[in-house]
């Protein structure tokens, strides 16, 4: 099934200490039927990756790479949100004790009736309470 991806699910196939089989094998199983993300990702993407360099978790030569394999990714992004998108947004955050960071996810699963790909134990939650199958 088609699914949506969120950055902590994606940080799983590139960076090297959260690198996971399972994680791998989920996002090919997805990516035959279409993986997408709000634009947001790109941004919360970025930031993982400067985070992990920050910490010394990468070295500079591997910022590039992982920019590089980001880009190959078979993610499809979404355009902006529309006005009623981000009032559906808003009161998922607010039903759900998210961040309309991570409520912008959710939104987008059950707008496109998809899978939830993620890491964040608050979203799975949510999600799960709303019907939306997660694939962790």
């Amino acid at each position: 099934m088609a699914a949506v991806i969120d950055a902590s699910f994606a940080a799983t196939l590139f960076l090297p200490d959260e690198s996971s089989a399972r994680s791998s094998e989920h996002f090919a199983s997805a990516a035959s039927t279409g993986i997408i993300a709000p634009a947001l990702w790109q941004v919360e993407v970025t930031n993982i990756v400067v985070m992990a360099h920050r910490r010394k978790r990468i070295n500079t030569a591997l910022v590039g790479q992982i920019f590089e394999i980001i880009d190959r990714l078979p993610v499809m992004l979404e355009s902006a949100l529309t006005l009623d998108q981000r009032r559906t947004t808003a009161n998922i955050a607010l039903a759900h004790g998210l961040t309309a960071y991570d409520a912008v996810y959710l939104e987008l699963a059950m707008r496109r009736s998809f899978d939830l790909m993620t890491l964040d134990s608050a979203l799975t939650k949510a999600a799960r309470a709303v019907g939306v199958h997660v694939v962790a």
